[in-house]
Formats: C-alpha cells, structure tokens, sequence
C-alpha cells in the first residue's frame, strides 16, 4: 500500500460476484484481458470485507492511489481454477 502497509485477503465468491456485476455494469473488459485491473478490484473487494481498509476508499481512490501492488497465491489460484491466467504471478490479494 501507498503508506508502507503489506495486506493480505482472502477472496471469496462474494468478490467475484462483485466482479462480475461491476464490470458488466461499467462495460469493463473480461479479467482475461485486463488481469492486473481484476486483481485489483479483487484485492479492493476482499480488503473492504474484511475491514482491513475503510469502506469509504473507493475502487478509484484504492487503485489509482493507494495500492502500488498486487500479486496473485499460486496455490489459490489453483484452487479456484485461474492458476493459468499468469504462471509469474504469486500472491492473491496481496497489495
């Protein structure tokens, strides 16, 4: 995070939903063809629902500010199916 912080978050179906709706509703391409834009907001879901940063931070405020990085867990990523997505990635939700 911008202020030095290392998070880690756990997601869940909820966030994917949140995905799914989200991007439909603004048009946004697949996460296939805007994976770093899909972690991010993975990472934004899973960091708010869980209370690890505010409510108020908004997907704009957290991705064009806030966090500077996000990397995907292999061993998640295997498990709900996206291991193939990126094989140099490591780290779900962590930012």
């Amino acid at each position: 995070m911008s202020d030095g912080r290392v998070l880690e978050a756990r997601v869940l179906n909820t966030d994917y939903l949140r995905w799914d709706r989200t991007r439909s509703k603004h048009n946004w391409p697949p996460a296939a063809e805007a994976l770093f834009m899909y972690m991010t907001f993975l990472a934004w879901s899973a960091l708010r629902r869980e209370g690890q940063i505010a409510d108020s931070l908004t997907w704009e405020q957290f991705s064009e500010e806030a966090c500077e990085q996000v990397e995907l867990d292999r061993q998640e990523a295997e498990l709900n199916g996206t291991s193939g997505v990126d094989p140099t990635l490591e780290g779900v939700g962590r930012t």
